[in-house]
């Protein structure tokens, strides 16, 4: 099935009420060449949240790639640059156009997917986004499991009762990691990432944790009148646990695993750690919790 423009606008139309009726719009960070890391992401939200409030909007480039690929609660978005900050505006002005410039977004990047869920401390999150009297700017699901680098602060947000929302040091950690934002303050931020890249000030992914502080500080100097949003949260409590699809540069065992050989052959090859691999059977999708 080819995606045409009409296609993709006769999805979006489609989808624009249902959108608006109490989901949370989720902005998905990927390009043709990862879409099978983008499918295994949402498809783990559905598989470990099935009542959760998301419809994902993700970019699509020149590949076909038919609605139903990703699942029934998507929106696909032409994005024919596939560049960060390009793919993140485009991403953002169809969001904008559903739900306006101040509904908060979940920013969920390829490279990470769901392990474990906690509907009930997720929802307390996803209650606090939809509240129309919430005035903060984003909120953060607390912190990467896999991280090394803040394992003892991370562990004791893990492990914090009661849950609650606890104020980040200016921007808060591990900006990769899914998290809300409102959409506003994330188009200014990728507009001035984008600058960045177009220079070639950043030229890889990993660039961006230079420049994050300086786009938030451009986001905020810069908000439209009438936007709303002040200050960032992380959720302490592990409402959410999340994998990492790939480490410097190539797809882990684990999400091979998850993968499963047909979809991994789906990725651009650079991704593979190697031309002929095997999917090793004792890596799953499930969570060792410890």
């Amino acid at each position: 099935m080819r995606v045409t423009a009409a296609t993709l606008a006769a999805v979006v139309a489609a989808s624009s009420a249902a959108d608006r009726e109490g989901t949370i719009p989720a902005a998905v960070l990927t390009y043709d060449g990862r879409r099978a890391l983008s499918r295994l992401m949402i498809e783990r939200y559905e598989r470990l949240w099935s009542t959760h409030p998301y419809r994902f909007f993700v970019p699509v480039q020149k590949k076909d790639v038919p609605p139903s690929f990703f699942g029934s609660r998507v929106t696909l978005v032409s994005a024919p640059d596939k560049g960060i900050s390009a793919t993140m505006i485009k991403l953002i002005e169809e969001v904008k156009r559903v739900y306006g410039r101040n509904a908060f977004v979940l920013f969920a990047a390829d490279d990470k997917y769901p392990i474990h869920i906690d509907p009930s401390l997720a929802s307390k999150v996803t209650n606090k986004v939809r509240d129309p009297t919430t005035t903060l700017a984003g909120i953060h699901l607390g912190c990467f499991r896999q991280s090394t680098a803040t394992r003892a602060a991370c562990k004791l947000e893990r492990d914090a009762k009661p849950w609650k929302l606890r104020p980040c040091e200016s921007f808060c950690k591990c900006f990769y990691c899914h998290h809300y934002e409102r959409a506003w303050f994330l188009e200014a931020f990728f507009r001035y990432t984008l600058k960045a890249e177009q220079t070639g000030a950043i030229d890889h992914p990993k660039a961006f944790d230079l420049f994050k502080q300086r786009a938030m500080n451009h986001a905020l100097a810069t908000r439209p009148a009438g936007s709303v949003g002040e200050g960032f949260v992380a959720a302490a409590g592990e409402a959410l646990v999340f994998e990492e699809t790939s480490h410097k540069g190539k797809i882990t065992e684990k999400t091979l695993g998850c993968l499963g050989a047909s979809d991994a052959m789906d990725l651009d090859p650079r991704y593979l750690p190697a031309v002929h691999f095997n999917i090793n059977p004792n890596y799953t999708c499930s969570w060792n919790h410890g």
